[in-house]
């Protein structure tokens, strides 16, 4: 077995030790529920008859957001590195979008719209991400290399393709990893103070509601292996994408 595998195995099982101490000197399940408690409840929770449609529902929500995020944010990121005057065009709105809080991305697109902001707000939190990484991935192209496409004539496209994109593989792997998980985060949140009906981030809310720790635990748990099956496809998908056009 790959030693990677092995110490995060050894990390994962290092946290539920922790987890079940801490959940035994508190003593009060209502607090903190033990670690096998709500992975017996996480267990029935797969067999709750709308299980699969909150669970499709508010997927497909964040998902939705972080593709657009992903799409928009490659193609701004690759002309804003291409050409200083896209750059510094989008600068205020990258800035903007950066610093300002969730919570104020949340409220603000509720009272703008009454509902189905998840899409909306995975997008603002993934989209700076994606462009920065990509941005930066094209700037870093070594200049012999865009020497020698200049002195060959290779058109913009062929450009983009043969040069900037090898590059590029890493970024965006790297931009997909953090942008991901912030995505659910984000997603799962805007649910929450939304309201989102048949979604994570309600039962999340009834959870508050009725002091349900188990509950609470057992659907963050769903939402981390969540987060990382989509992770993992979609990093898969990137590793297929650019293999495919490098044999090309």
């Amino acid at each position: 077995m790959n030693k990677r595998i092995v110490f995060k195995i050894i990390g994962v099982l290092a946290l539920i030790a922790v987890w079940q101490i801490v959940a035994t000197v508190i003593g009060m399940e209502m607090l903190l529920a033990s670690p096998f408690q709500v992975i017996k409840r996480m267990i029935t929770l797969f067999f709750e008859p709308d299980f699969t449609t909150v669970l499709v529902g508010s997927s497909l929500r964040i998902f939705s957001g972080f593709l657009l995020a992903f799409l928009l944010g490659t193609l701004l990121g690759g002309l804003a590195g291409e050409f200083n005057v896209i750059e510094d065009l989008l600068w205020p709105l990258i800035v903007t979008i950066k610093s300002v809080p969730v919570a104020s991305f949340i409220v603000l697109l509720i009272i703008w719209f009454n509902g189905g902001i998840t899409p909306i707000v995975t997008f603002l939190i993934a989209f700076p991400v994606i462009y920065g990484n990509v941005l930066q991935g094209v700037k870093t192209v070594d200049d012999k290399m865009i020497e020698v496409s200049r002195i060959y004539k290779l058109t913009f496209i062929k450009r983009i393709l043969l040069i900037n994109l090898p590059n590029l593989s890493d970024y965006l792997i790297s931009a997909s990893r953090t942008a991901i998980g912030m995505a659910w985060k984000a997603g799962v949140a805007a649910e929450l103070i939304g309201m989102a009906t048949h979604s994570i981030g309600e039962k999340l809310y009834d959870a508050k509601i009725y002091l349900n720790n188990e509950d609470l635990l057992a659907w963050t748990l769903v939402i981390i292996i969540a987060s990382i099956v989509f992770e993992r496809f979609f990093l898969l998908l990137l590793k297929i994408l650019f293999g495919g056009i490098f044999r090309i």
